[in-house]
């Protein structure tokens, strides 16, 4: 074996050593442009964001309603609820989880927000009694999700306790649970649907939205959400494909509910899961899909809950992105959608020829479609802000 002398030898370390750093500075470099990149996209307001002892300490503006999120989900409400109190003349002030405030990287005026974030929900409780105090102080003081199962944090908060609270029940079973009936008769009380019981306010605004032409290859989204069935959405597919369809469906969700390993291997190529992404990266997805899969199906018992008692996101999502909407026809009166208007409706489990329907759809009547769910946006947004007006006491 053939030795390597000693000066052969520091000359391969010092080589080695000038890579190994050279590598280094650039490795520090790239992750420094990496961190750059992502501060200098998250707008001023989000960096500014204060904790939950600034909030306790924090002036209160004149004219103003703190929103509270317990929460780490429901944040595609949080913009749309938050808009009308601003457009009537309000500040708000938002007190969130930690990592949900890119919830509101689009909203606008951002000069009249802003956000106190808790990293857990112990925090919040643990100062209930501060928090109490500090609502009290606001014009109003609304409870972004009050749900039977945040009875007991809702109670230590005292919110039924402030004659100014205002709560958002997502399901309007939650009224008798919680006992607010004397809230529901000063429309404080504020429902995602339109079911006659709760005030209906419908937040369907996520900031400045693209106009959108029909894609090429038709891109449908759909969200992933639990004890739902994807069948007739798979057995779709498989017949579009034997057609020789051009189309895309994406797929987001906070669930796996609807997954990848679903999928026929050779169907595969029509699917995109993106999985749980935040609401910006979700919102991107959105503005460049063509039609909003609405998954409901009368004949299973969770499903009809959203035609009674509870609202799918998915609806105002397609409000406020402007984009037509495909569901079946029993569900499509609840969410103020019609056939060949606003939407695709379709009858029984035929997902097939409403997806066959837009796929074939012309640029022109597409965009037609968009206009009437435009409309229909501002209808509600009318009606929404009427509702709140109610709340506020303006006249």
């Amino acid at each position: 074996m053939q030795k390597v002398s000693n000066k052969v030898l520091w000359v391969i370390i010092g080589v080695l050593s000038f890579l190994f750093l050279g590598e280094s500075v650039f490795f520090r470099h790239q992750i420094k442009e990496t961190v750059k990149y992502y501060y200098n996209r998250t707008d001023t307001f989000i960096k500014d964001t204060m904790d939950i002892n600034d909030f306790l300490n924090c002036d209160v503006n004149p004219k103003t309603i703190v929103v509270f999120e317990p929460n780490p989900y429901h944040l595609e409400c949080m913009p749309g609820f938050v808009k009308y109190y601003t457009d009537l003349g309000y500040n708000v002030d938002i007190l969130m989880r930690s990592g949900c405030e890119e919830s509101m990287e689009r909203f606008e005026p951002k000069d009249k927000i802003r956000i106190f974030k808790f990293r857990e929900l112990k925090n919040v409780e643990f100062y209930a009694d501060k928090i109490f105090n500090k609502c009290q102080k606001y014009d109003y003081s609304m409870i972004h999700t009050a749900d039977p199962h945040k009875k007991d944090m809702i109670f230590k908060l005292k919110y039924p306790e402030n004659p100014n609270s205002i709560f958002v029940l997502h399901n309007f079973k939650s009224l008798e649970v919680l006992g607010l009936e004397e809230f529901r008769q000063k429309n404080q009380l504020f429902g995602l649907a339109d079911y006659g019981t709760l005030n209906y306010v419908n937040p369907n605004y996520f900031g400045n939205v693209a106009e959108h032409k029909k894609n090429e290859q038709t891109t449908f989204y759909i969200t992933s959400s639990p004890k739902r069935d994807y069948t007739p959405l798979i057995s779709a597919a498989r017949k579009l494909d034997a057609q020789g369809a051009n189309f895309k469906i994406n797929v987001t969700g906070h669930t796996d509910t609807f997954c990848k390993e679903m999928i026929p291997e050779d169907l595969r190529k029509y699917f995109e899961f993106y999985g749980k992404v935040p609401y910006q990266k979700m919102y991107s997805i959105i503005e460049q899909s063509d039609f909003i899969i609405i998954n409901l199906d009368p004949d299973l018992e969770e499903d009809n809950y959203f035609r009674t008692e509870r609202a799918t996101g998915s609806a105002q999502l397609g409000y406020g992105f402007h984009k037509p909407i495909i569901i079946q026809s029993e569900f499509a009166d609840t969410y103020k959608l019609t056939d060949n208007d606003t939407a695709i409706v379709y009858n029984g489990r035929d997902m097939l020829s409403a997806m066959a329907k837009a796929i074939n759809m012309s640029s022109d009547k597409y965009d037609t479609m968009t206009e009437s769910m435009k409309s229909l946006c501002k209808k509600i947004y009318d009606i929404s802000l009427e509702n709140v007006k109610k709340a506020l006491k303006i006249k």
